[in-house]
């Protein structure tokens, strides 16, 4: 399954935190998971945020629209 998660600015900054267990476990199950933060600013937080690094797309949503 693929999912497409939009956020504010998760994996940046601090709010957000209550998804990263949800994608997390998207992940550990073999899940594709595409993060895509709307306004993506801020440093790094979460610890757990790093990981999310290799599937973070920080442009516009509507281009999120082409991937495959």
């Amino acid at each position: 399954m693929r999912s497409i998660y939009i956020t504010s600015s998760l994996p940046y900054g601090k709010g957000e935190s209550f998804v990263i267990p949800e994608i997390e476990e998207l992940k550990r199950q073999g899940h594709e998971v595409l993060l895509v933060p709307m306004y993506p600013r801020g440093m790094l937080f979460h610890d757990k945020a790093k990981s999310m690094l290799g599937f973070v797309r920080n442009q516009p949503s509507f281009a999120v629209l082409e991937h495959n």
